[in-house]
C-alpha cells in the first residue's frame, strides 16, 4: 500500500513538472524527459515506471486537465437553474476556472493546433465529449426536442468552439485586468445567447431548412 502510495505522489508530480517546464519551454514537444524528471526529483529511468515515452505523459496531461473540468460543467448544468442564470453561471465558473489554472489552458491551447499528433488527437477527443455531454443535456429541454441529435450537437459545437475562443482571448489578458475580464464574461454570454436563440428559432419550425 505504501509503495502504491508512492508509485501515485511521483506519477503526480511528474504531471506537475511537466507543467511547471512547460510555463518557460513553450510547446510541449519542446521539453526533455531530463527535464521533467530533473523537476520531479526521480532518475530519468524511473520515469518509464510510469510512462512509455514523453507522447504518453502529454496525453495523460490532457486527461488530467480535462477531468476537473468535465465534472465543474456537468455539476452546473444539473442545477436547479433557468436558462438565463445557467449561462451566466457556466461562463463566470468556466472562465473563473481558466484563470486559476492558466497553466494547464496555456498547455491545452498551444497544443491543440501546434502539438504532437497523439496530444492533439487527445484534446479533440475531450472536446468532442464535453460537446457530446452538452448535446445530451441539452436534448432533455423540451424547446429543443424538435431537433435530431445531429442538429443538437451541432450546437453543442458552436458553444464549444465559442468557449475555446473566449479562453484563448483569457489567457491574453494581463494579471489585474478586472475590467476586461467583466467585458470578456459580457461578450461570452452574448454570444452564447444569440447561439441558443438562433437554436429555439430553428426547433420552431416543423422542417428546419435554410430556404
Amino acid at each position: 500500500m505504501k509503495r502504491a502510495r508512492q508509485k501515485l505522489k511521483t506519477h503526480r508530480s511528474l504531471l506537475a513538472a511537466a507543467i511547471r517546464v512547460l510555463g518557460s519551454a513553450g510547446n510541449f514537444s519542446a521539453i526533455s524527459l531530463r527535464e521533467v524528471t530533473k523537476i520531479a526529483g526521480i532518475v530519468p529511468a524511473a520515469f518509464y515506471r510510469h510512462f512509455n515515452n514523453m507522447d504518453e505523459l502529454g496525453v495523460e496531461l490532457v486527461d488530467y486537465s480535462f477531468k476537473p473540468l468535465r465534472r465543474m460543467l456537468k455539476e452546473i448544468r444539473q442545477k436547479p437553474y433557468g436558462a438565463s442564470r445557467l449561462l451566466v453561471e457556466t461562463v463566470d465558473a468556466y472562465l473563473t476556472y481558466v484563470k486559476l489554472h492558466r497553466k494547464f489552458f496555456i498547455f491545452l491551447s498551444r497544443e491543440r493546433s501546434g502539438g504532437l499528433p497523439p496530444v492533439r488527437s487527445a484534446i479533440r477527443h475531450e472536446l468532442s465529449e464535453i460537446a457530446k455531454e452538452l448535446s445530451e443535456d441539452l436534448l432533455k429541454i423540451p424547446r429543443f426536442r424538435n431537433l435530431s441529435e445531429e442538429d443538437v450537437l451541432t450546437i453543442a459545437a458552436l458553444v464549444i468552439d465559442t468557449m475555446i475562443s473566449s479562453t484563448d482571448l483569457a489567457l491574453d489578458l494581463p494579471p489585474g485586468q478586472s475590467a476586461e475580464e467583466t467585458t470578456l464574461h459580457l461578450e461570452t454570454q452574448r454570444k452564447l445567447r444569440l447561439i441558443f436563440l438562433g437554436a429555439q428559432s430553428w426547433a420552431k419550425l416543423k422542417k428546419p431548412t435554410l430556404e
